[in-house]
């Protein structure tokens, strides 16, 4: 069922794309057909401990507000804000929303501030059709691992159109992937592409994408 209604979904998606006027024009994230919502980025799991206020607005997940961000890519680039320098320990993990096991699951460096990327390891291939829990974990007291203050968010790893994937070899840059992938309303998609061009994240397309969904507090210079 979840197959066949991603399908649909798709459909509509490729439909936004318009080969023809895609040259240097403005990237417009378009997403993809779906309920919006309130997406969670913070675990409410853990209450106690005024660590774990202090540190609520440290990290930033950067991906849509009011719904799941899609992707086609088996290894995408995932891209987090830090606000402020912390020593606290912290881990980076992905995971499968019904899996038992993480299949990412590695400490990460929150000392330096502004956006941080991470992508996946080679040997880590997402899987179609599934949704994926990316959570950054930033442990308050080693010794209560409940007090931890957790920022995840859930994504979907989906096909690529065979329509989507033929633009997207004809291409003659990966500024044009990228906007390929906004209009098809792959989010994942369109920052990797984007940061693949020679001023990579920093430059006006990303932060206008960062205003598309609500961050613009986010400055990507």
């Amino acid at each position: 069922m979840l197959r066949r209604v991603i399908i649909s979904l798709l459909a509509v998606s490729i439909n936004y794309i318009n080969w023809g006027v895609l040259a240097q024009s403005r990237i417009t994230y378009v997403p993809p057909a779906q309920k919006k919502q309130q997406v969670r980025h913070e675990s409410q799991s853990a209450t106690r401990g005024s660590c774990r206020k202090d540190l609520r607005d440290v990290v930033t997940l950067i991906v849509p507000q009011d719904h799941q961000g899609w992707t086609t890519l088996d290894r995408p680039i995932l891209f987090f804000h830090v606000s402020r320098k912390i020593e606290n320990r912290a881990l980076f993990t992905i995971a499968e929303v019904q899996g038992r096991s993480a299949l990412v699951e590695t400490p990460i460096n929150l000392s330096q501030t502004g956006i941080q990327q991470f992508q996946l390891p080679q040997k880590t291939r997402l899987k179609s059709n599934q949704e994926y829990l990316w959570t950054i974990t930033i442990i308050c007291n080693p010794r209560y691992l409940s007090e931890s203050l957790e920022i995840q968010t859930k994504f979907l790893k989906v096909s690529s159109p065979s329509q989507f994937s033929s633009q997207l070899a004809s291409a003659k840059s990966d500024r044009e992937k990228s906007e390929l992938s906004a209009r098809a309303g792959f989010w994942y998609d369109t920052l990797f592409y984007l940061s693949k061009t020679p001023l990579g994240i920093h430059q006006p397309d990303f932060q206008n994408l960062l205003e598309q969904i609500n961050l613009s507090q986010i400055d990507s210079n």
